[in-house]
């Protein structure tokens, strides 16, 4: 069996008679096996390390979960979220909603089965733009984080259109193609439709484009649940 980071032949390290641990002598992830199924699966240890790595524990998104999020608050959107299929998910609707909270949540699932998730917001990901396009010291690191992201099983583009004047002009340059470079899926909480924020000049009409095809819209309504 490899390590599915640096596909390094991982070591035995240990066995409780029902899970079989296993060490990368590489790049030192845990995993473990189940001795009936022999299944591969992704140790505790490794999952805590994956979600602190995705900015979950953050004070933002930290108590973002599924079981924190109630269907009353939006009904019918989870089963949409269900058959969304192989794409990702377009929230949008006013602020207050849930959008970030939902998308969040399907985030830190996705890497409790095993999988890498991660979650940047609009201007973060605006600056990171900025910075690899640079001659500043940060601009190998900035161009590193921006791979990696690419590399996720899926990525979490929060409130997208939220950004100062001179974000913009970042994201319309170098968003699309960003996007053509995204191996997993693409979530996105936003208050406007694609086309909406493409009238305000946020994005260009290929950004549009590029979103659309990967994801599914699903509208939030409602008043902000934080003013009850």
């Amino acid at each position: 069996m490899l390590c599915e980071k640096c596909h390094t032949k991982l070591k035995k390290d240990g066995s409780n008679g029902i899970w079989q641990a296993w060490d990368c002598p590489k790049c030192h992830r845990v995993y473990a096996t189940h001795d009936t199924s022999g299944e591969l699966t992704i140790s505790s240890e490794e999952i805590e390390r994956r979600i602190e790595k995705a900015g979950l524990n953050s004070d933002k998104y930290a108590k973002f979960t599924r079981d924190a999020f109630r269907e009353d608050w939006q009904p019918g959107v989870i089963r949409e979220v269900q058959n969304r299929g192989d794409q990702g998910c377009y929230f949008y609707g006013p602020t207050g909603l849930g959008k970030t909270h939902l998308a969040v949540a399907y985030a830190r699932d996705k890497i409790e089965q095993g999988k890498q998730a991660g979650v940047i917001e609009t201007r973060s990901l605006a600056h990171l733009f900025a910075m690899a396009a640079s001659f500043s010291d940060d601009k190998r690191q900035a161009q590193y984080e921006l791979d990696r992201l690419q590399r996720l099983d899926m990525v979490v583009l929060d409130e997208l259109g939220a950004m100062e004047s001179r974000d913009e002009a970042a994201i319309r340059k170098d968003l699309s193609s960003w996007m053509d470079g995204l191996k997993g899926e693409l979530w996105v909480t936003a208050q406007k439709k694609p086309e909406g924020l493409a009238e305000d000049k946020r994005l260009s009409r290929r950004d549009v484009s590029r979103i659309v095809g990967r994801v599914k819209m699903i509208e939030f309504v409602g008043k902000d649940r934080r003013l009850k």
